[in-house]
């Protein structure tokens, strides 16, 4: 059995196609990407104020939570980073 290609240089018009389709990806990407910095900043700022709160408790389970929030602020934060 045998196997046979053609190949063919894309049309100017089909090169313009796939460039707006890239750049509309890109953007989605993007606007994805801005979206989920977001909602990072805001977690962030969450977990801050609970955190702050927590410390101002005197109970020990409040303490393992304001630990567990500790771990969760540098997750975010070395995830932030990459």
């Amino acid at each position: 059995m045998s196997v046979s290609t053609v190949t063919r240089h894309a049309s100017t018009d089909e090169i313009a196609a796939e460039m707006d389709r890239r750049g509309s990806v890109i953007e989605a990407l993007e606007e994805r990407m801005a979206n989920a910095q977001t909602m990072l900043q805001q977690a962030m700022r969450l977990l801050s104020r609970c955190h702050s709160r927590i410390h101002c408790l005197p109970r020990t389970s409040d303490t393992e939570l304001a630990a567990e929030i500790d771990r969760m602020i540098g997750a975010i934060r070395r995830g932030a980073e990459l």
